[in-house]
């Protein structure tokens, strides 16, 4: 790569707004490396955020960032669809915010500012850490001791759960900031959704009954079946089944009078599991059919895996 300050990796979904990311790189003196997923999960070096462009592909971008998992860098999806339900999804499956342009560009020019300034951060940071290391014959000490080893990916999975802390609650303030009481309500959904992964459930139905508050006040139907769904899968982590069952079938009642595809297979998943746990072979059955057709005909491929990933646990 030729000398630059910081680079931008660029997963290209469709043809829109590359010129537009383009651009704002090149005033922000920053790089524009293309990358594929399938190069592996690692960011190409010197590349310290990833932007995902899906104008008409938004449903691809979340399928991709479902893909991706967990990562080193900061993730931003860029479509052209005005639609909440599209950021909270993107939200929850690890980007720092979504993006619809030409309406958000300014938004997006003020994000990777950010970035460029916390990337020459990392970069200063990394050199000290390095020559440190070096310095006291870290690597080797390293390389002697496993439970040395073994505490420092435990470590690594707290930065990583720390970093998904900072980005919902980013997500939360640029709502507040734009001042949609409905994105607020999926944005603070998808901080409780969070909060179930790390077996918070206390901290989690407070976030979920702040989400249910909002969700009403903003007549958003939608958001608050998203809220049922969250609050079903806290009921799988309860092994209350029962409950996770109701929710999510009520959800996904919702989600089918709405229209809404993808809300609808997400909460028969969640039913699946809760009827399967619960001995319901039947209906469990019914509803796992159901999830895996409708992701199917969504074209979310790695959710479908996702789903026979968790359907394969005891």
């Amino acid at each position: 790569m030729p000398e630059r300050e910081w680079w931008i990796a660029a997963v290209q979904l469709s043809d829109s707004f590359h010129q537009a990311v383009s651009a704002l790189a090149e005033e922000l003196n920053a790089g524009v490396v293309a990358w594929r997923p399938d190069d592996g999960a690692t960011l190409p070096a010197g590349a310290g955020v990833l932007v995902i462009m899906a104008g008409g592909a938004e449903s691809a971008g979340l399928d991709l960032l479902a893909e991706l998992g967990p990562g080193d860098g900061p993730r931003y999806l860029v479509g052209a669809l005005p639609d909440h339900r599209i950021a909270a999804a993107a939200v929850r499956r690890g980007a720092e915010d979504y993006f619809v342009l030409p309406a958000d560009l300014g938004l997006l020019r003020r994000a990777l500012e950010r970035e460029a300034r916390e990337a020459r951060q990392r970069v200063e940071a990394g050199r000290f850490a390095d020559l440190e290391r070096k310095a006291n014959g870290f690597d080797s000490i390293l390389g002697r001791s496993p439970i040395l080893r073994q505490s420092l990916g435990q470590a690594a999975r707290v930065a990583t759960h720390h970093e998904a802390e900072s980005a919902a609650a980013q997500a939360i303030r640029h709502a507040e900031v734009v001042d949609d009481v409905a994105l607020r309500a999926l944005t603070v959904t998808g901080r409780a959704e969070l909060r179930v992964q790390q077996g918070e459930i206390a901290f989690a139905y407070q976030e979920l009954d702040r989400a249910g508050r909002l969700a009403r006040e903003a007549g958003d139907p939608l958001g608050g079946a998203e809220v049922m769904r969250v609050r079903a899968l806290a009921a799988l982590k309860e092994e209350n089944y029962e409950r996770a069952a109701a929710e999510a079938e009520a959800a996904r009642a919702i989600a089918l009078e709405h229209h809404s595809a993808l809300l609808a297979a997400e909460c028969s998943a969640a039913a699946a599991l809760a009827y399967r746990r619960s001995g319901d072979v039947r209906r469990a059955d019914e509803h796992l059919t159901g999830a895996r057709a409708g992701l199917r005909e969504l074209g979310a491929v790695k959710l479908v895996e996702r789903l026979e990933e968790e359907w394969a646990e005891p």
